[in-house]
């Protein structure tokens, strides 16, 4: 050591020299002199010299600190010695710089070679820079060996060979890279390769994971042998797959399964592939495919019903179409569509022509689609089974009747059966039916019929064929050579040969196609007597060559074109084409000949699929005729537009006694112009009994519930000016408005008798409420009920009980109510709970009725949309409920003795304004312990009006508030109540949409009620923001024995946090985390956390923990 009086006056450390002395610097051995007992000394030889080795450094030494100077002596031997090192170590640096330069100029090469764009995504992906920086880094590592370093030749073979591997490493690391830019799957991948060390290319089980780019696969116990069962959980490329499932085939005697989109696999290497049903979707056939491109030995594919889709198709037959020995194939019921999948499932064919049996049944394709396939399988002579058509009996003429039909068989199909059929002699029978093949298949229909020598019958019903289409086949149907006998069960022969006298196709599932060709061979059927085209479809070109063909007609008697779409126009039209027939006597359902003649009394048309066109059939019929009695066209589509027809059948048919129009477009305008321009005679319209009115032989009058609809119920009000004789009137949703207010009130004031009235369900306001209790004047104190009011009773104060629970009041039931309570001294009770809101103004009307109903002790407005404002208005009408016994179902007097510590209000059907109810009632009730309001839907407004009462319930133990819609906001306001609950045990909260901020307000307020051991916050979209907080929370909640977190958008922060939480509470006994996905691949790090915290502190061995994940 030197220090000495300098030091000590500058305050300078002392200095110690470090000497690294080997044996040729020792000089004698003089340790025997040393004044310290453990020290050793010895002497330096001559003519020493002594040069710095290193920095100095500071070190502290217990005492304090002092300058630790490192240096190095040499003799004239060593330096010898010395010369002969450096120039060994300066050979070995050259090699190495001379390796890295050619490394750096190989892999500069072989970036040249990409193309531009790759190129750019190389250099900028720093691949490159990382591992020249880590040859640099071993050089410099090299370069501050010490020189004793080199004496070793061992060492310096192995330093040799690592630098040697460590080219071979960087080589490959960069070629990964290359590989994954080349490729296009660089993104997400490069990164990881770029700060994965050369040093860890070692490692195969690494080199495949950045060669896989499949980052989080367990590779490492794959290739140590050390995994039984492989579980691909994530979705794969199928390069990633074939590498995979490589890997797998080197492992064939560790691995036993494979794992992956709800299939399992245990003998991949067999010849047969079966994976029916799994419901793989398109990431299981990419991995099905990669199997496929390591196992060429596969014969037979079967995975009907994987839903694989387009995408996964192409991945699935581009690798079948590298086998040659592929028989079999099923891909049936897999949702494969799309001209890039059929070219795929082509070439795979194409490749296999040894293919025996092929099932495409239950896919996207379209008949093109199918007229592709035939072509390749053509090719195929081994081919015995293509879709479920026998191809081998086709191909030999051997089969007599090809019936398709309900086979689940499509356009695909059907254009494999045309085709097929285009070259055989044997076929009599084929039945298409129910294909869907469209225009197309017309088009190669007309191609088969043209060549078919031995077809007699064909179905091809419910194909999407046109009316267009149906012409396109007549010219094949219609030749003299022609075989075809039937047609989608039309007797072509007999209506050729004119012997048929009655066509029908209602029920025969007929479309257009079957119509143009029925109607195209009508005109040979000179003896037809019943033509029925019932909901064939034909369209207006159809109708206008149905026409043409009915002016030659001269036998027709019934002909039914219902449920064709027919038009006004072309109704008129066809009846212009049928005057002719001489012995017509139904046309589209109706009675014409009846009609005409004068021989029909009741026609009857309802639920007889009357369109627009036969409305205008029976309504021009109607014309002139004077028998008819019963007329009824409910639901015929008679609209305003027809009202001058149907005045003109009314006004001049005396007989006319019952007429139906309701479920028409007809108009209240239409009801008043029809009731002044009916004759007297006519008793009945739509319901309503019109001569009954008039004459005042009508007491009691109800057609609520007849749907009488706007015109009904003009005529009815029409009528009542002239009435006086009625009693009681229920005209309950009879589509009444304010049109019908002048009439009404007019009845009112004239009536005589009346002792009952029923408006409810119509559209009156409040203003007109009060109307009509203006009109009645003084006969209100003899009108018994009205709309379920007990009015007289209530004017003469003599009810005390009203229940109008359920009435189903409007705003001007409301009106006489609140009228009849303003005067009204009796009333103690009254129920309007469940009448659904009526209005603002009513609100306001009923609250303002209310204030002066001081006698009034039960109230229960439940059930009616009520706002928190007007809750507080009507909490200040009524004085806080000072004088209530019972408000909204809560029993106000044991609140106020203090004998309720125990509130049940579960699913009360309250809201806003209940809210506002209830935290007036509560406030300064500090003993009650229970309050339960669950499923009220409070919303924010209530939950925000209760949080005050909530500070004072200190005795509280259970608050339940599940289901009530309290949001953020509402949240926000209830944390400042809850906070004060800290005698509170059981908090429900679930199904509240609390959000995140709402979630972290109510975390927040937990942190004070330190006696909580059950909370339950499901569904409540807390996300890790909101679950964040809560394990903030929890730990100080010691007694905490259940929770519920199921469905809250939790992410793996929030279950993380959770799990740190739970390991410090040593009494949960309950957990349910369910509805996170936690059995995703990102998330089981999680879920084990969670596992182990959970029964970690169990002190039985978590025999009675339940976890649900």
């Amino acid at each position: 050591r030197w220090g000495g009086e300098r030091a000590e006056a500058h305050r300078l450390p002392p200095l110690v020299v470090e000497s690294n002395l080997g044996h040729a610097a020792r000089g004698a051995q003089v340790g025997w002199l040393s004044q310290s007992g453990d020290a050793d000394e010895v002497l330096l030889p001559p003519l020493l010299r002594t040069v710095l080795d290193g920095c100095p450094r500071l070190e502290d030494v217990g005492g304090g600190e002092v300058v630790v100077v490192p240096v190095r002596v040499y003799t004239p031997a060593m330096e010898a010695v010395q010369g002969l090192l450096e120039r060994r170590k300066h050979l070995h640096v050259c090699t190495m710089e001379q390796m890295l330069e050619e490394t750096k100029k190989l892999l500069l090469e072989k970036e040249a070679a990409l193309e531009g764009s790759q190129a750019h995504v190389m250099s900028e992906g720093g691949v490159l820079k990382d591992i020249l920086d880590e040859f640099d880094n071993l050089l410099v590592d090299f370069g501050q060996q010490r020189l004793e370093w080199y004496l070793d030749d061992e060492q310096m073979k192995q330093s040799m060979e690592q630098a040697i591997d460590f080219k071979k490493h960087a080589v490959l690391k960069h070629s990964v890279a290359v590989e994954h830019v080349v490729r296009g799957s660089w993104e997400g991948v490069l990164e990881h390769i770029r700060v994965t060390p050369i040093e860890d290319m070692r490692d195969g089980s690494e080199v495949l994971r950045l060669r896989s780019g499949v980052l989080d696969f367990p590779w490492k116990a794959v290739c140590d042998h050390a995994q039984e069962e492989i579980r691909i959980t994530q979705d794969l490329e199928v390069w990633q797959a074939s590498m995979l499932w490589e890997c797998i085939f080197g492992l064939s005697d560790t691995v036993q399964s494979v794992r992956f989109s709800n299939s399992v696999l245990t003998d991949w290497s067999c010849p047969i592939l079966n994976l029916a049903n799994m419901r793989m979707g398109p990431s299981g056939a990419c991995v099905v495919a990669g199997l496929l491109e390591n196992n060429k030995s596969i014969t037979s594919v079967c995975l009907p019903g994987n839903d694989i889709g387009p995408h996964g198709a192409v991945a699935l037959c581009t690798a079948l179409a590298g086998l040659t020995g592929l028989q079999e194939l099923d891909l049936a019921d897999n949702l494969i569509s799309g001209d890039v999948a059929t070219n795929c499932i082509v070439a795979a064919i194409a490749n296999n022509r040894g293919i025996q049996n092929l099932n495409l049944r239950g896919n996207r394709l379209t008949f093109a689609h199918g007229l592709q396939l035939h072509g390749v399988l053509k090719t195929c002579p081994e081919i015995t089974d293509a879709c479920g058509l026998p191809m081998q009996g086709l191909r030999c003429d051997s089969i007599d009747d090809l019936d398709l039909q309900f086979k689940g068989m499509g356009p695909v199909e059907a254009a494999l059966a045309i085709e097929s059929l285009k070259t055989n002699t044997s076929v009599k029978r084929l039945d298409l039916a129910g294909m869907g093949m469209g225009h197309q298949g017309a088009v190669q229909l007309v191609s088969l019929l043209e060549t078919s020598t031995t077809l007699t019958t064909l179905d091809m019903r419910l194909n999407h064929l046109t009316y267009e289409d149906g012409l396109l086949l007549l010219p094949c149907l219609l030749k003299p050579q022609s075989r075809i006998r039937s047609i989608s069960g039309l007797p072509l022969a007999r209506l050729r040969d004119g012997s048929m006298q009655e066509l029908s196709l209602r029920t025969m599932n007929c479309g257009p196609a079957e119509g143009a060709i029925a109607i195209s061979v009508l005109g040979h059927c000179t003896q037809l007597v019943k033509l029925s085209l019932f909901g064939v479809g034909i369209g207006k070109r159809g109708m206008g060559d149905l026409m043409l063909v009915l002016k030659k007609s001269q036998s027709l008697q019934l002909i039914d074109l219902r449920e064709n779409g027919l038009e006004k126009e072309q109704a008129m039209a066809m009846m212009r084409s049928v005057e002719h027939l001489p012995n017509l006597q139904h046309l589209c359902g109706i009675p014409i000949d009846g009609l005409k003649k004068g021989t029909v009394k009741k026609v009857n048309l309802e639920n007889l699929f009357i369109g627009e066109g036969e409305s205008s059939i029976i309504l021009q019929v109607l014309k002139g005729n004077s028998s008819v009695r019963h007329l009824n066209l409910r639901g015929a589509f008679v609209k305003d537009a027809d009202l001058p027809d149907l005045l003109s059948f009314v006004t001049g048919n005396v007989n006319l006694k019952h007429i139906d129009l309701r479920d028409n477009e007809l108009s209240h305008e239409s009801g008043i112009a029809l009731i002044e321009k009916c004759l007297p005679s006519l008793e009945v319209i739509s319901g309503v009994p019109v001569v009954d009115i008039r004459t005042n032989a009508v007491k009691a009058l109800d057609l609520g519930g007849m749907d009488i609809g706007a015109l009904g119920s003009s005529i009815t009000v029409h009528m009542l000016r002239y009435n006086t004789s009625i009693t009681s009137l229920k005209l309950v949703s009879c589509n009444l408005g304010p049109w019908a207010v002048a009439d009404l009130a007019e009845f009112l004031k004239e009536s005589k008798g009346l002792t009952a009235l029923d408006l409810r369900g119509n559209d009156f306001s409040l203003p007109e409420g009060l109307l009509f209790l203006d009109a009645l004047g003084d006969k209100r104190m003899q009108v018994t009920s009205f709309g379920e009011i007990p009015l007289a009773g209530m004017l003469r104060n003599e009810v005390f009980l009203l229940d109008l629970k359920g009435a189903l009041f409007g705003a001007a039931e409301a009106g006489l109510l609140c009228s009849a309570l303003k005067v009204c001294s009796s009333l103690t009770s009254l129920d309007l709970s469940d009448n659904g809101y009526a209005g603002a103004d009513a609100v306001e009307s009923l609250i303002d009725a209310l204030a002066s109903s001081r006698q009034l002790k039960r109230l229960d407005l439940r059930g009616n949309g009520l706002t928190a404002k007007e809750g507080e208005a009507l909490m200040l009408a009524l004085d806080d409920g000072t004088g209530l016994e019972s408000m909204c179902g809560l029993e106000v007097s044991r609140l106020r003795d203090g004998s309720m510590k125990d509130i049940d209000l579960y699913f009360h059907n309250m809201g806003p304004m209940e809210g506002v109810v209830l935290g007036k009632l509560l406030l300064g009730k500090g003993f009650i312990e229970t309050l339960d309001l669950t499923r009220n839907f409070l919303g924010p407004d209530g939950c925000s009006a209760l949080a005050p009462a909530l500070k004072s319930l200190t005795m509280l133990q259970e608050l339940g508030l599940g289901c009530n819609r309290i949001g953020e906001l509402g949240a926000v306001a209830l944390s400042e109540g809850l906070r004060h609950l800290t005698s509170l045990e059981r908090l429900y909260l679930y199904e509240n949409n609390l959000g995140p901020k709402g979630s972290v307000a109510i975390a927040g307020a937990l942190k004070h009620t330190t006696n909580l051991a059950q909370l339950y916050l499901s569904y409540n979209r807390m996300g890790d923001a909101g679950c964040s907080a809560l394990s903030g929370t929890l730990p100080l909640l010691s007694t905490m024995q259940c929770i519920g977190l199921q469905n809250n958008n939790i992410g793996t922060q929030g279950w993380t946090d959770f799990a740190t939480a739970l390991n410090e509470l040593s009494l949960v006994k309950y957990v349910n985390i369910q509805g996170h996905q936690l059995e995703s691949e990102d998330m089981v790090g999680v879920k084990e956390a969670i596992r182990r915290a959970m029964f970690a502190g169990a002190s039985d061995g978590g025999e009675m923990t339940l976890l649900y994940m």
